[in-house]
């Protein structure tokens, strides 16, 4: 016997997911400055199809920092004093999957052809 849930519905196959753990901001602001801090403690990018496999990961805290200063001179002229952004370590795995579905996922996103295609279509 099946679910009732699942009747009309078309079962989505990811190729990838992406886990992010951690985020954080943390804004200061004056009259004219603003300080941001911005951090992802964690990422991992996973392969879902045709094959479960773990595609990024990092092996450092945090994956990603980063620091802006700016003065706010008008409301649309916005000067960037500093930037600075710092990756931690990233272990990588590439394999015929993924550059496969690496070869799909550019073609469904050039121009003209209407986005990405459910997986299976």
């Amino acid at each position: 016997p099946g679910s009732a849930a699942g009747v009309g519905r078309r079962r989505r196959r990811e190729a990838f997911t992406v886990s992010l753990a951690g985020l954080c901001v943390d804004v200061n602001q004056s009259a004219r400055r603003r300080d941001v801090d911005f951090q992802i403690r964690d990422v991992q990018v996973d392969l879902q199809n045709p094959t479960r496999d773990v595609v990024l990961k990092n092996t450092t805290r945090p994956f990603l920092q980063t620091h802006s200063q700016r003065d706010d001179v008008r409301t649309l002229d916005v000067h960037l004093k500093q930037m600075q952004l710092t990756f931690g370590e990233l272990e990588v795995s590439v394999t015929g999957a993924l550059l496969e579905q690496a070869r799909l996922l550019r073609r469904s996103l050039a121009p003209g052809t209407g986005g990405p295609a459910p997986a299976g279509a």
